[in-house]
């Protein structure tokens, strides 16, 4: 920043009009007091261009209102400040829209890009999705080598399902940062296979996994769908019949073969004498 310029040298510091009636001779400008604006003017750009950089914005001549947004965004300290809602009816995000918050209804698109902020190195910028379409829709970064991190992950892509919404920011060069009730069911903490033989995650750390399985002469050795990192906890059983049984059955956990891979058990029927049972059995094991 240039330090103040002096003022013009006349005898009160302002310019004055000639008068050709009585002779009086007007301000002179001096080489030096315009040298002097025009440095001062070139500083104070300098210095407005940089707020803008800081921004992640660059400049265009058609809008007004540039540097307030960078200074709303400062001022803020972790992104522009938030404009009213407003829908997103265009599929590829522009950085100009940092600080915006969208709706989307059943008019918008189903996919949409966020800005590449490969070449941004200021932070704290954001976007608010938020869908209220009744089917889902689709955020991915605007280039390839950008990133968005949830917890525990990252990831080039969500899908907010309806009602669900989510806030990108800005966190490194390349990086977004994404928060909010559509992000965490993308988290490892979150992740399952909901399937006939599957198993879920919670952000305890607790896996739980369960499946369907039958014995052969009674004995069956039962493989889990993903490994657990201990022995499990618990396992528990219960039988598959499509009918009242005859007898009375029963499930034994051959626990000298339990490991976090899988286990093996036998099923019985209460006959006299004890008989090995044909019938299927549900099995849920939970662990970590």
């Amino acid at each position: 920043m240039k330090e103040l310029i002096p003022p013009i040298e006349s005898p009160d510091g302002l310019f004055h009009d000639g008068n050709p009636l009585t002779g009086e001779l007007g301000t002179i400008a001096t080489a030096k007091w315009l040298n002097d604006m025009q440095e001062a003017t070139q500083a104070t750009q300098s210095e407005i261009l940089t707020v803008l950089e800081s921004a992640g914005m660059s400049i265009d001549l058609s809008k007004k209102n540039q540097l307030l947004k960078a200074l709303n965004q400062i001022i803020a300290g972790k992104g522009f400040a938030y404009s009213d809602v407003s829908m997103l009816s265009t599929s590829a995000i522009a950085t100009e829209y940092f600080g915006s918050r969208f709706w989307v209804d059943q008019s918008c698109p189903s996919s949409f890009t966020l800005p590449d902020i490969s070449n941004i190195d200021s932070c704290g910028q954001t976007i608010t999705i938020w869908n209220v379409k009744d089917t889902n829709i689709t955020i991915s970064v605007g280039n390839s080598s950008n990133s968005i991190s949830i917890p525990m992950s990252t990831v080039k892509s969500l899908i907010l399902k309806p009602t669900e919404s989510a806030t990108f920011i800005v966190e490194q060069n390349k990086m977004w940062h994404a928060t909010g009730d559509g992000v965490f069911k993308h988290s490892i903490m979150f992740s399952a296979n909901l399937a006939q033989n599957g198993w879920k995650r919670e952000p305890s750390g607790l896996l739980t996994q369960w499946g369907s399985a039958i014995g052969s002469n009674g004995l069956s050795n039962v493989t889990f769908p993903i490994a657990f990192s201990n022995r499990p906890f618990t396992i528990i059983f219960g039988f598959r019949e499509g009918a009242y049984p005859s007898y009375a059955q029963s499930i034994v956990l051959d626990d000298t073969t339990m490991t976090n891979l899988g286990f093996r058990c036998r099923t019985m029927m209460a006959t006299s004498p004890v008989t090995n049972s044909a019938s299927a059995y549900f099995w849920r094991a939970e662990g970590i």
